[in-house]
């Protein structure tokens, strides 16, 4: 039998107050169980790092914070503190991909040569083809006239006196506050300095002061990059200090390149305010002396705007100065401690939505689970909902070099995909809101590739690209070059968020036209091979080679294993998706049937003479036993492509493969180790924060995390399939699961204690543990919560005019609810709901079964996000019985709409016995 959890709002609601007609707001009692609460309960103080050793500012050593657009590396120094710059729409460069018609003959002519290879009977004369295959490919290269790197603005430095001698030196992040702490001791004083990145007021803020209220001095001065000398300019004047500066509108090979009107500008101010003291402007510096208190407030923005719009960013984009102003005067009336506040109520409502514990989160244990809360902390700072159009890029968005390794590109053969494999689980699903607004300029930008580079139809994506949605094929090496499947793979994190969210606004209006024209590229990529299977043509598998017999080494294939998984789960969700929405256009019944009669023909997986999944479609060694990427394993991060249950010879080959790679295997390889029930080889495969320089220089990834706890990716709900050893006791609260789940797990002695699944839709997942299906509905370690359902009884509703208790009334049947006579004035009944999702709600109300008349043309007016909607009920003699809907409304969570109903000059008595909100969508 389903458990039908319902939340009661319920109030005592005395004599007197029926009387005098006051509103009183009901309070919560609990039916049963209640639904997770948004922010959960944990000990916050524990997610903290600190360091004792004073950062020089100039390399990857400070601690980074960030509101979704602009960020900053906080170096701590002492004599002089650097806070090193970055606004992540600053990038070189500008929009506009350069195609040539070229590009499809050697296309053609490589598809050829692979066809030829594939059929050949002789060795020498497979490798002649496959040689030559190789060198055609290079035709299809591209990016190679230009290219854009993503740049620093620059640093805010701080020049201080006197901090000669000083000790007690301390750094710290604390990633519940998103605060960073510096603290030294000079003599008897200790000084602090707070820096924080607000996403509400779109500022850093720094405080500067000390416990001895001492007067204090300092020079604050912007440096720009030595290569934008000409091209950058500071000035000060009265409490404000401005940087300017354009990014050159070109790299060539070589050099940097600027012209008149061209390139991205920037503007960049620091205000301060102190208690106390003077402030002085200096030579386009800021000199401070004499403050008890100094607050330093910075906004920065830039000319970007949609590559898509003209003029175009690089020529006469949005003017920054404008917005900068504005930012600056909102925030500068605002105190410290209203900053912050704002701050810390926006970020925690984020932050605090998942807890973990492991063994009390002491030993080792929680050195992972919080370089896990840094990557949920890092995700926050630098992929914020509307903040831009573009998701976090190779350094998230720190960084002070102008060449930067890899330009800090956005990587589409792992890397976009794997950090923000962590937003779904980790219960940060808005964090995606950059990506999905870039995948649509990419489709864009890559439909004109598809179409002028390849001759297909649909849209593609590169290896890498920018900021400008850059699509045209790589250069330099086939290895990576000419992998097209960008775009494919970006469909599974695009179709993941509605899996986990079940939005299907979001599915009907983007996820599934990029879905469809991803599939369209697909379709023309494949071709049939000498068995009489559907292959990519040309393929290969990022960023690795196979050896021919002389040892040369080769890059181009046909159905490479990556693409094969890539396509298998992209066609597998598109009919899932077209199902979902009853798509049956012709266009879409069309592409339906298309992807139908080539699924089975997909070239199938293979397994190796070792037991390992294949890499390539044919029987050559690799040029490297351990090779950093596996991307032949790329099914271990989808769903549906390499399961246990479903494909478990398949799965043990990947394992294998795993085994074979040793120290490689990238794809966020703990990932892989936790979806194939190694928990230990996850752990050690993972690189902690703090400890390894390089989680600081490229940012950390942890989504393998909830992969330990929980796993719902095939189907069901399998409980604590990967649980680490020695990792016997713990708690994870709010984690997330596919179907719009949010679970508690708990455990003891290494054995599941208890798990409640919030259902949103009132459906019930398959849940799986230790092999075992459980009964949802009987397993007294499983609370199950309908959260669809928000009742709102009248014992909770607020009361205005004349009431009287049903109670003592005859014919009037029901439970808890009020009635209201009178024929002068009127009398309302208004229900609110605390609501724990925003989207849309259908509302019900209930009447007591009866036989009098209770309702003539009584207005019930439901309030939502956009405003009043009246509707007119006439309940005669015989009322409906059970729930009536008044439609669907849209409402944000809390307790933000209401449904009132109103007697009138047709009805003098109005009634219902409750108020239902019934989750629809987000």
């Amino acid at each position: 039998m389903i458990k039908r959890i319902k939340i009661l709002l319920v109030a005592a609601l005395g004599v007197s107050l029926l009387a005098s007609g006051v509103m009183q707001q009901g309070a919560y009692a609990i039916s049963g169980s209640t639904t997770l609460p948004k922010q959960k309960s944990g000990n916050w103080e524990q997610l903290k790092y600190s360091w004792t050793t004073e950062a020089n500012g100039n390399d990857f050593s400070g601690t980074v914070i960030g509101n979704g657009r602009i960020g900053a590396r906080v170096a701590g120094g002492i004599a002089t503190d650097t806070l090193q710059l970055n606004d992540k729409t600053f990038w070189s460069g500008e929009p506009g991909d350069v195609h040539n018609a070229s590009r499809i003959t050697a296309l053609a002519e490589t598809r050829r040569l692979l066809a030829e290879a594939d059929t050949a009977t002789s060795v020498t004369y497979r490798e002649t083809k496959l040689k030559a295959a190789e060198e055609t490919a290079k035709g299809m290269w591209g990016r190679g006239s230009y290219a854009s790197r993503y740049l620093p603005i620059g640093k805010l430095m701080l020049d201080v006196p006197g901090t000669t001698g000083f000790t007690n030196y301390s750094r710290e992040l604390d990633l519940d506050r998103a605060t960073i702490t510096t603290k030294y001791r000079v003599g008897t004083t200790t000084y602090t300095r707070e820096v924080f990145a607000s996403y509400p007021d779109n500022v850093i803020v720094m405080r500067i002061s000390n416990n001895e209220n001492k007067p204090m001095s300092m020079t604050a001065r912007f440096t720009n990059p030595a290569e934008m000398t000409g091209h950058a300019a500071v000035q000060s004047s009265g409490n404000e200090m401005t940087m300017t500066g354009t990014a050159n509108y070109n790299l060539g090979k070589a050099n940097s390149l600027w012209a008149a009107g061209r390139g991205m500008t920037f503007d960049s101010r620091l205000r301060v305010k102190t208690t106390g003291g003077t402030v002085t402007p200096t030579n386009g510096n800021l000199a401070i002396s004499g403050a008890s208190e100094i607050i330093l407030t910075y906004a920065n923005a830039t000319s970007y705007k949609d590559p898509f719009t003209l003029p175009n960013p690089s020529q006469g984009g949005n003017n920054p100065a404008p917005i900068v102003t504005a930012i600056m005067n909102n925030a500068i009336v605002k105190s410290y401690d209203q900053l912050h506040n704002n701050h810390l109520n926006d970020y925690q409502k984020l932050f605090r939505r998942l807890w973990v514990e492991v063994n009390g989160n002491t030993g080792t244990a929680l050195d992972y689970i919080k370089t896990y809360q840094y990557s949920r902390y890092e995700m926050i700072s630098v992929s914020r909902e509307n903040t831009t159009d573009r998701p976090r890029n190779q350094q998230g968005m720190w960084n002070h070099e102008w060449i930067p390794e890899t330009d800090s590109s956005h990587f589409l053969n792992e890397n976009v995909q794997k950090h923000y494999a962590n937003i779904e689980t980790s219960n940060l699903t808005e964090m995606g809101d950059p990506l999905w607004k870039w995948i649509k300029n990419l489709a864009i930008s890559g439909a004109q590739t598809a179409q002028q580079d390849f001759g297909f139809d649909g849209w593609m994506a590169p290896h890498y690209t920018d900021i400008w949605a850059a699509t045209p094929l790589a250069d330099t090496n086939n290895e990576w070059a000419i992998w097209p499947m960008g775009g494919i793979w970006l469909m599974n994190t695009v179709y993941e968020h509605y899996l986990f969210t079940k939005d299907k606004t979001f599915l009907q209006n983007t996820a599934y036209p990029l879905m469809k024209g991803a599939a369209e590229f697909a379709l023309d990529l494949l071709v049939t091979n000498k068995d009489g299977y559907l292959v990519t043509s040309p393929s290969t598998s990022p960023e690795n080679k196979y050896k021919l017999s002389d040892n040369t080494l080769i890059a181009v294939n046909q159905g490479s294993t990556m693409d094969m998984a890539l396509i298998r789960q992209l066609f597998h969700d598109v009919l899932e998706a077209a199902s979902v929405l009853q798509a049956n256009s012709a266009d879409d019944l069309d592409l339906i049937n298309r992807i139908t009669a080539a699924t089975p023909r997909l070239l199938p997986f293979a397994i190796g003479s070792q037991g390992e999944l294949k890499e390539w479609n044919n029987d050559y060694p690799g040029k490297d036993p351990l090779h950093r990427h596996a991307s032949h394993l790329v099914g271990l991060n989808l769903r549906d492509v390499l399961t246990k249950r479903g494909t478990p010879n398949f799965f043990e080959a990947a394992r294998k493969s795993m085994e074979l790679r040793g120290s490689g295997a990238f794809i966020d390889k703990s990932y892989m180790w936790a979806r194939l029930g190694e928990p230990d080889k996850a752990l050690q495969a993972h690189k902690l924060f703090q400890i390894d320089p390089n989680r600081n220089k490229y940012q950390t990834i942890s989504a393998y995390v909830p992969e330990l706890f929980l796993q719902s990716h095939a189907g069901e709900f399998e409980l604590l399939p990967s649980l680490p050893t020695g990792w016997s006791s713990g708690k994870i609260v709010g984690v997330k699961a596919r179907g719009g789940y949010e679970l508690s797990i708990e455990w003891a002695n290494g054995q599941l204690v208890s798990a409640q699944i919030d259902s949103p839709f009132g459906t019930k997942p398959i849940v799986r543990y230790q092999n075992q299906l459980l009964n949802v509905d009987t397993d007294a370690r499983i609370v199950f919560v309908n959260s669809s359902e928000v009742i709102v009884d009248n014992t909770a509703a607020e009361l205005a005019g004349s009431w009287t208790s049903s109670t003592t009334l005859s014919n009037y049947y029901g439970s808890d609810y009020l009635y209201a006579s009178t024929k002068t004035g009127i009398s309302k009944i208004k229900w609110t709901p605390n609501l724990p999702y925003s989207g849309t709600y259908k509302v019900y109300y209930k009447l007591p079964n009866g036989n009098i008349s209770r309702a003539t043309n009584a207005p019930f007016n439901v309030h939502d996000t956009t405003g009043d909607h009246i509707y007119y009920v006439n309940e005669q003699v015989a009322p409906s019985p059970g729930w009536v809907s008044l439609g669907n409304f849209t409402f944000t969570s809390g307790t933000n709409g209401y449904v009132e109903l109103t007697n009138n000059a047709n009805n003098n008595s109005v009634n219902a016995d409750a108020v239902k909100f019934e989750f629809v969508s987000p």
